[in-house]
């Protein structure tokens, strides 16, 4: 009776237009998402190779520093360089995310090492202003309106009909009547979908930019069982909302209006409240507080090197307070990157009561362009940097080893020292340009991206089974007349 029921709304749905309109914006998004993301993804693999060739050119060009007799440190044979840069997530072809800013370069600027997190600069700037339609774009927005289009007259058509009186006056339970037609209408939406995505992952598989590893195809699948499982979540709203209803007009406003609410506009409400109730420092309110205490503590030291015979600052360039400055500007950042964090975390708290949020956070973690990818990578980097700063700012007495390896005299040492107005309390003092920074980013594994998208998984499964539940008791008391 079951598979009777649940065949009757199958061969229903795919005799209807909506199953051809379906089929034709599957067969037509889906692919085209794919192609778009793929070109987006050479022009970043090209990008990221131009990147490696420069890094290339100029590792053998970054000069050190040399002292004049005026205690000035020069530089010698300094050529900018190229910055750190992560090779694109093969993935972003399903769901871009964060990945324009992972693949961007990280690079130390200034003696105070401040650090550049660049992002990869889309040609098109309209992609600024529009959304990106990825495959996760295609899932997110068309598919949970089709599931709704799909679902918002099945009981309420058949009840205006009176065939669903007609219908449950035979000896069939209305829960066997009820699933019979979500599995039957729920086929009839998942069939095009799953054509469509198998042909662009086949046309996907063709391309010779494209090599994905065993992992990375297990990843695929769990992106698609995790858009089907969004998929039957708003089936499911939309039986609910269907069931509840008198009448199938109804039932079609109601959806449109859940819809909305649910889907362009609930995630944006998400991410405002989360930073009303976190905020965190701006960009522009970091630099000016880097440069503030900056200029405070320069102000502060010429005071101090001020020469009364010739009113002259007898501060030279590269002072030790850069190692000050420069310690002290990592902390601002440092307390930025926290506030930046909790940010995040409230933010994915709040996004988990929407679906839309939810299936979002599972398939950029999956995808490798998550807020959490960015984040580690941005840790990672800050690391690197404290580790350069150690490097390029030296004690005193290991600058003294190197000036002696130069060739300096003990009594140009000593003359250097006192120019520089060396003491005790001296802590560090710059010594070379910082050049490239390098650092590995290790790739995560199969195992660290399940575990990182399987508590979304988990939440967009209890948003499943909680609306069958709440679709199978409103069923049972609905009024079939």
């Amino acid at each position: 009776m079951l598979w009777t029921i649940a065949k009757r709304e199958f061969l229903k749905n795919i005799l209807n237009k909506r199953f051809l309109i379906a089929t034709v914006l599957c067969l037509v998004l889906i692919p085209l998402s794919f192609y778009l993301s793929l070109q987006d993804y050479r022009r970043k693999l090209g990008n990221y190779s131009i990147s490696l060739r420069k890094q290339e050119l100029f590792s053998g060009l970054v000069g050190t520093y040399r002292w004049s007799s005026g205690a000035v440190m020069k530089r010698s044979r300094w050529v900018e360089p190229g910055g750190q840069v992560k090779r694109p997530a093969v993935l972003s072809i399903f769901a871009k995310g964060c990945d324009d800013k992972l693949s961007g370069p990280f690079e130390l600027q200034g003696r105070w090492l401040q650090p550049f997190f660049g992002r990869s600069q889309e040609p098109n700037p309209l992609f600024a202003i529009y959304p990106t339609p990825d495959y996760l774009f295609v899932v997110e927005v068309v598919m949970s309106l089709l599931a709704l289009l799909f679902a918002f007259d099945s009981i309420a058509g058949e009840r205006t009909q009176g065939t669903l009186q007609l219908a449950l006056s035979n000896p069939i339970p209305r829960d066997v009547f009820l699933l019979g037609k979500l599995l039957g209408g729920y086929a009839g939406l998942a069939l095009p979908f799953l054509a469509a995505t198998l042909f662009s992952l086949a046309f996907l598989s063709l391309s010779p930019t494209v090599v994905l590893s065993e992992g990375d195809w297990a990843r695929i699948a769990l992106i698609v069982l995790i858009s089907l499982v969004y998929i039957f979540i708003f089936y499911l709203l939309g039986l609910l909302i269907s069931s509840r209803s008198q009448s199938p007009s109804k039932a079609l406003l109601l959806s449109l209006f859940l819809w909305v609410l649910l889907v362009p506009v609930g995630p944006s409400l998400g991410a405002l409240m989360a930073r009303a109730i976190r905020p965190v420092m701006s960009a522009e309110q970091a630099a000016a507080r880097r440069y503030d205490w900056a200029k405070r503590r320069i102000e502060e030291a010429q005071k101090i090197y001020h020469s009364p015979s010739t009113g002259e600052y007898e501060l030279p360039i590269h002072h030790e307070i850069d190692w000050e400055i420069a310690q002290h500007l990592d902390r601002i950042d440092q307390l930025r990157r926290r506030q930046q964090g909790r940010l995040v975390s409230l933010t994915k708290y709040i996004g988990r009561i929407t679906p839309v949020g939810t299936l979002v956070f599972a398939v950029t973690s999956l995808a490798g362009t998550s807020v959490d990818d960015l984040l580690r990578y941005k840790d990672e980097a800050m690391r690197a940097k404290r580790d350069k700063m150690e490097e390029v700012y030296l004690p005193w007495s290991e600058a003294e080893k190197l000036l002696r390896k130069r060739g300096y005299t003990e009594e140009e040492i000593a003359k250097l020292k006192r120019r520089m107005h060396i003491t005790s309390d001296t802590k560090r003092i710059l010594v070379k340009e910082p050049g490239q920074v390098s650092f590995s980013l290790r790739e995560k594994t199969f195992g660290e991206s399940l575990n990182q998208a399987l508590p979304d998984f988990g939440v967009l499964l209890c948003f499943a089974v909680g609306l069958f539940l709440c679709v199978h008791l409103s069923f049972l008391r609905a009024d079939i007349g």
